[in-house]
């Protein structure tokens, strides 16, 4: 079972992070947003439908409750964090409909299963059609993007490209290979078909090892890091969005949280180094990410986003940078 009040509390924590860090990720050219994921792996259709009848209903709240569900955020943050608190100059947060009112995404750890749940998202938005479901539930759907969170093998890279919005666990160049390979494909395939809102390839994160551990993906080097990136400036058409990595298991909340800072000094030493090249890239493409036949070559993004914090982890991650939290267990009971 979804727990919303949880989910607003945490909402409420990570607004006031992104306040409070605004400057300081700027600075080191990182983005400010911060998101979270919603992880939901083994959960069942009734969970998800509960989920997105939630998110749905919230979204289109009369501006007199979307006031009253501010307050009630802005009084978990000064819970969280205390009062009197001086707000970081950066990115407004919207007063009319707040950031962490918009429909979260979800995580997938497998293919195989974000193609089942595609399957349901498909099934849910159709009954609102229909005026099915829960009682009071919105009668328009709006769904999550699919991000795959977990390792993808180079032989699932064409499901990939059309099953997921981001692909967070690259770290191998024949893996970058083969999602360049269906891209193409997919794109000739779809040739004169394409919609005037041209289909786009995945947006990437690169998988970094900060534990070194054996029985997880990740480069393990800053070297390897570097040779990713040249692939991916090299044959297009992605963009890349940052760095993910996991904390380490069975690890303490110290040792995470220095886990989490290399990763962060890991991007901010890449985008430094590769800054020039992305602004080049950018420029040449308009500040837009090529559709159709992906473009002349890949394109960092202009604020760098680190990937990091799960259930266990998350605070210790937002303290060292982290942009996208990857939540499960916390927001569900049972």
């Amino acid at each position: 079972m979804f727990l919303p009040e949880r989910y607003w509390q945490l909402a409420g924590e990570v607004t006031a992070t992104m306040r409070e860090q605004a400057a300081q990720r700027l600075a080191l050219g990182q983005s400010v947003d911060i998101r979270i994921l919603l992880v939901s792996k083994y959960r069942s259709r009734e969970d998800i439908y509960s989920v997105l009848d939630h998110f749905n209903e919230a979204v289109q709240m009369p501006a007199e409750a979307l006031q009253a569900k501010a307050l009630q955020a802005e009084a978990l943050e000064e819970k969280a964090f205390g009062q009197g608190q001086e707000q970081s100059p950066g990115k407004a947060i919207p007063e009319s409909k707040p950031s962490n009112f918009e429909l979260p995404n979800f995580g997938e750890n497998y293919v195989q299963g974000a193609a089942l749940r595609r399957e349901e998202l498909e099934q849910y938005q159709a009954d609102k059609a229909q005026g099915l479901g829960s009682p009071g539930s919105a009668s328009s759907a709006e769904l999550p993007e699919l991000e795959l969170i977990g390792p993808l093998q180079s032989n699932k890279a064409a499901k990939a490209i059309r099953l997921f919005r981001t692909v967070h666990s690259v770290s191998r160049i024949k893996l970058l290979q083969a999602l360049e390979a269906a891209w193409l494909k997919h794109s000739q395939e779809l040739g004169d078909c394409v919609e005037e809102r041209a289909e786009t390839p995945p947006d990437i994160f690169f998988q970094y090892n900060a534990g070194g551990e054996e029985q997880k993906n990740g480069c393990r080097s800053y070297d390897e890091l570097r040779q990713l990136t040249d692939e991916l400036l090299r044959v297009g058409p992605f963009r890349l969005r940052g760095l993910m990595c996991m904390g380490i298991a069975d690890a303490d909340a110290g040792a995470n949280r220095r886990a989490f800072a290399e990763c962060r000094e890991l991007a901010r030493r890449l985008w430094r180094d590769y800054a020039p090249a992305a602004a080049t890239s950018l420029r040449d493409n308009g500040g837009v990410r090529e559709g159709g036949n992906g473009g002349n070559g890949g394109q960092l993004l202009p604020n760098f986003e680190l990937s990091m914090g799960m259930s266990r982890d998350y605070r210790e991650a937002l303290a060292e940078g982290a942009n996208v939290l990857r939540i499960g267990s916390l927001l569900f009971a049972g």
